[in-house]
């Protein structure tokens, strides 16, 4: 069940931030997973009214599309892991899992990681091999139901490999749903309804989300400008790239790539 699970590590940060770490009150959302690895201070994040406190010397993971409520006063010292979890490239189990919300991972040891990331020196193999293997070991922790999980991936998958393929191959600001629901082999009515019933999202939202994600991969490269981002994805103009990615993050790419490369 676990032979074709993969993680895939977007990169490895260091931060050190204060307040602007804060998310003011509101609940927001990454399109990505992140892991913590608080260093010093104190933070918290809320979800459903329930507030984890980040704590020196422990691990964190914050499911990615789960909205929460970051809270910092003072300043707040950590390394921050961002990863996706997959079966079929593009498609990340764990964003619609029911049951997913922050959880503290357990300890880890600074100094040895620190020894093992020292800054200006490449990690080794080893080092980018054990990080692997720790990556997966706290997520079977974090998620007992992993064969349920993708179980429904490997069924939802089969039942519409043409249509998601067609999205992998095609995808764009200017992708038709009705051209997936044609490489689908159905009428758009048809493949609207049965998607979302068994994906609990409409077509266009899934499109949406991956669009959004491919967005964020893109954005991770500093020195990708962002009109180039827009028009290698199909955006007519920046000013309609901009609007389409503020709807889904809460915030302008720009703004967003200055937060993720900083670490909030």
């Amino acid at each position: 069940m676990s032979r074709g699970l993969r993680f895939e590590i977007i990169g490895l940060h260091y931060a050190d931030v204060g307040p602007e770490w804060s998310s003011q009150g509101r609940a927001e959302c990454d399109a990505l997973h992140h892991i913590n690895l608080v260093c010093s201070g104190t933070a918290s994040v809320t979800l459903d009214g329930k507030e984890l406190k980040l704590r020196p010397g422990q691990a964190y993971w914050f499911p990615g599309n789960t909205p929460m409520i970051r809270q910092c006063s003072r300043r707040y010292e950590v390394l921050y892991l961002m990863f996706r979890c997959e079966w079929h490239p593009g498609i990340d189990l764990l964003l619609d899992w029911p049951k997913r919300r922050p959880v503290c991972l357990g300890a880890w040891n600074q100094k040895e990681w620190q020894t093992a990331w020292r800054a200006g020196k490449p990690p080794t193999a080893n080092t980018c091999l054990r990080l692997q293997s720790q990556l997966g070991l706290w997520i079977s922790q974090a998620v007992p139901d992993l064969d349920k999980i993708i179980s429904r991936h490997l069924q939802i998958h089969a039942r519409f490999s043409d249509a998601l393929s067609h999205i992998g191959q095609h995808l764009g600001a200017r992708l038709l749903i009705a051209d997936v629901a044609k490489a689908h082999g159905t009428t758009l009515h048809a493949f609207s309804l049965a998607f979302a019933r068994s994906m609990g999202l409409s077509p266009k939202a899934y499109v949406n989300r991956c669009l959004n994600e491919a967005i964020i991969r893109q954005l991770i490269n500093k020195g990708t400008p962002l009109k180039q981002i827009a028009a290698e994805l199909g955006f007519t103009d920046e000013q309609y790239f901009s609007r389409f990615f503020t709807k889904m993050n809460g915030v302008p790419p720009a703004r967003y790539r200055q937060r993720l490369l900083s670490g909030y």
